[in-house]
């Protein structure tokens, strides 16, 4: 099982168009899923909405192009184009305004997945997200699909065969392997990597992690084992099932694996956290999504 109804966020630009590539893969087989793309209009005239709308409606047809040469049933395309009031005239509207508009329009429809694409930031500041992102990451109350347009530059139908799945022996970490196994089950030959990551026992870092840590440690040597008992699970005649354990932080080690396996997409699942260290998909999560040289699929169980 995958995704009934995903949002994607759009803004006309070939950036956030990035995304589409990866919808077929992630959106369920079977009738009746739907897919909205949604553009936010900063700016209140007419011609804005018109342009939006006519923008909107070639990249329908784009997409139903797409879906029918992959030879999997069509979704329903549906389209919508927002406009957000004005902080002030002449001023646009903070994309923190645009993000809530993406998340409250995500609630309302009852999607189970936001698709959206960042610019991210280069330089010392890579590891930032662009600002709507980031702003939609806090505020989703739903699985999000991330891609990192400053590491991945493609606008058309997505193969996956390199997914890595991080697993810490909970079963709510194993939520994200139905996932990965439906994804893995889309192309001719596949191979599923599982990674657990080994935290720091003492040091400055143990110390600041483990309030806030959401994976939690086997015992010495057991760790291959659980990866070998899971990964058996996954095997089928067109999916291989790999193993690594890792130590150190959990969160660079993770992205530190995407890049040296050759990983195409990380499949994770996040309770997140409340109280005063609010995290909509927690710390390990969080490190992810920020860091992650691939797309992050960010399977949301709810707060903890």
């Amino acid at each position: 099982m995958l995704f009934s109804k995903v949002l994607v966020a759009l803004d006309g630009s070939l950036t956030a168009e990035a995304v589409l590539g990866f919808l077929s893969t992630v959106v369920d087989s079977g009738p009746p899923d739907e897919v909205v793309l949604l553009t936010v209009v900063e700016s209140a005239d007419d011609a804005s909405f018109q342009s939006a709308q006519a923008y909107l409606e070639r990249t329908v047809k784009d997409l139903d192009g797409w879906w029918k040469r992959t030879g999997v049933p069509v979704p329903l395309l549906h389209t919508q184009a927002v406009g957000v009031d004005l902080a002030e005239p002449g001023k646009p509207p903070s994309k923190r305004h645009v993000a809530q508009v993406v998340t409250d329009i995500a609630d309302g429809a009852g999607v189970d997945l936001i698709a959206l694409t960042s610019n991210g930031w280069s330089g010392s500041d890579r590891w930032l997200l662009g600002p709507v992102a980031e702003r939609v990451l806090q505020m989703a109350e739903t699985s999000v699909l991330l891609i990192r347009a400053d590491d991945y530059h493609q606008v058309v139908p997505v193969d996956i065969q390199h997914i890595l799945v991080p697993l810490d022996g909970s079963e709510l970490a194993e939520e994200a392997l139905s996932y990965a196994g439906a994804i893995a089950a889309r192309v001719k030959a596949a191979e599923a990597r599982l990674i657990h990551v080994r935290p720091p026992r003492e040091g400055a870092a143990s110390g600041i992690m483990r309030p806030t840590y959401d994976f939690r440690s086997f015992p010495r040597g057991e760790e291959g084992r659980y990866l070998a008992e899971v990964a058996k699970r996954l095997e089928t005649k067109r999916t291989h099932a790999a193993t690594a354990v890792r130590d150190g932080d959990p969160g660079p080690q993770i992205s530190a694996e995407a890049r040296e396996s050759g990983a195409h997409l990380i499949v994770m699942a996040s309770h997140g956290r409340g109280g005063a260290q609010a995290r909509p998909y927690g710390k390990v999560a969080d490190d992810v999504l920020h860091e992650a040289p691939v797309p992050v699929l960010m399977i949301h169980t709810g707060l903890a």
